[in-house]
């Protein structure tokens, strides 16, 4: 049966888990990020803020350094949105959520239209991986390449990037702009710009994001996890049900759903 708990209890749980019930100290920056599973990064001040609402006295600069060491990557990730995360989670993200995020991908961009199969697009990829062999390139930079001007023509760049990023052949860089407000960014190789990445086998990486993501977000449903990472109810169900020997049920008073830890 387990457990049964306030909505407030679980509440002031997830808090803790988050880091926002106590500032961490600078020293351990980088454990936060790993322990909230990254940040959202579709907009500078988005990760600023996050971040600087969980560590004390963070640089404006940090994330920016901790990027360009390659401490920290930023790419596309839970629900095919930008995030930026630990070199070190990276691979257990990636491989994760490669096929759910993939698969959407391609159904979005074929029903629009943008290209007529899900395999459409590969052509390009030699071409996109050749043109950043001697270092990362912005999009501006990477069209001009390909020698590419019409408005139309850009965004299909775009979308290459945007699709090898998903599949792990290409990720964020540098940025370009202040620290507030970026205003365009390189892309790199991913075999060159973190030579150490190697693809985890696919169903250990998937238990071991949700089994983070439980210790994070927990209290949680299956429906949570899936609408958080992006991956689809089909593909985490059969990963759900073979850890839940290993979790332990919560009862959240006034909910419905089970919910796990």
């Amino acid at each position: 049966m387990g457990v049964e708990v306030q909505s407030s209890q679980a509440t002031f749980f997830t808090l803790r888990r988050h880091h926002l019930l106590n500032a961490s100290q600078l020293c351990d920056a980088l454990k936060v990020i790993d322990d909230v599973l990254g940040l959202n990064a579709q907009g500078a001040l988005n990760y600023q803020l996050s971040l600087c609402a969980r560590v004390q006295g963070l640089s404006p600069t940090f994330i920016r350094e901790s990027l360009d060491r390659r401490a920290l990557v930023r790419t596309w990730m839970m629900r095919n949105t930008a995030h930026i995360v630990s070199s070190d989670l990276f691979p257990i993200v990636q491989t994760a959520l490669r096929e759910s995020l993939v698969e959407e991908w391609n159904r979005w961009t074929v029903r629009t239209g943008s290209k007529a199969s899900p395999s459409a697009w590969e052509r390009h990829y030699p071409d996109v991986l050749k043109a950043l062999e001697d270092g990362p390139l912005t999009m501006s930079q990477l069209s001009e390449r390909f020698n590419v001007s019409e408005k139309d023509a850009r965004r299909i760049v775009h979308r290459v990037v945007r699709e090898m990023s998903l599949k792990a052949l290409v990720c964020h860089a540098s940025s370009l702009g202040p620290w507030h407000h970026e205003t365009e960014h390189m892309y790199a190789r991913v075999d060159r710009w973190l030579p150490d990445f190697r693809p985890m086998k696919e169903g250990e990486a998937k238990r071991e994001l949700i089994l983070r993501y439980l210790k994070t977000y927990g209290p949680a449903s299956m429906q949570d996890f899936s609408y958080w990472s992006g991956m689809k109810m089909r593909n985490a169900k059969p990963i759900y049900d073979s850890l839940k020997p290993y979790l332990g049920e919560v009862r959240i008073s006034g909910q419905r759903s089970p919910f796990w830890r």
